[in-house]
């Protein structure tokens, strides 16, 4: 099932090593990428000596899901999941919405721009409810960051540049998480209401 409130739709439904597809849809029902699971890579704190652990998968074919564990051992404490974007897709948006059902942690989601260095991602946080929420983030809401830190010399998020897509948990939030992804859209600046249900 998929939500067209924008320009562009993402079905969030590629996610077990060998398996499905992701789907990128225009609002006319062409569909212009299928992303395999392998273009999803999981990147945690390990990679600086953490101990943190994720994993990527699907649900009942349509539903992303990132879980795992976060550990603030060894100066940990981050675990992260991403993927690239083709074919300039967020060229016409103002901003990116998100239909998920959470575990009442604060998520981040994260967009990789051509005009700044690999490394840096732009930013914006989610506080989930532990139930289906749609959430609209304005481009102007994301923030460039590096390691956990602000780059303020960074220049603004542009719709044209945005080429990668991922979610990230940090903030010394230890403990179990598990966020479920039942789509990620380019979206315009309309009905950019946060909704919550039941």
């Amino acid at each position: 099932m998929k939500w067209f409130w924008g320009i562009l739709v993402i079905g969030v439904v590629a996610v077990v090593e060998g398996c499905g597809t992701m789907e990128v849809v225009s609002d006319a029902g062409s569909t212009d990428q299928q992303w395999v699971s392998r273009d999803w890579r999981i990147v945690n704190d390990d990679v600086m000596g953490g101990y943190s652990v994720s994993t990527w998968s699907i649900e009942d074919n349509k539903v992303g899901v990132f879980e795992g564990v976060v550990s603030l051992r060894n100066n940990g404490g981050f675990a992260s999941v991403r993927s690239p974007l083709k074919n300039a897709l967020f060229k016409d948006a103002d901003g990116v919405k998100i239909r998920l059902v959470g575990d009442q942690n604060i998520y981040r989601l994260c967009l990789r721009s051509a005009k700044v260095p690999m490394g840096i991602s732009y930013q914006a946080d989610i506080a989930t409810s532990g139930r289906t929420q749609d959430v609209f983030l304005p481009f102007s809401a994301f923030q460039a960051r590096w390691r956990g830190r602000s780059v303020p010399e960074a220049p603004q998020l542009q719709a044209k540049d945005v080429i990668g897509v991922g979610l990230l948990i940090a903030n010394k939030q230890a403990g179990p998480f598990r966020i479920e992804v039942h789509n990620i859209e380019a979206a315009r600046q309309q009905m950019t209401e946060t909704n919550s249900y039941p």
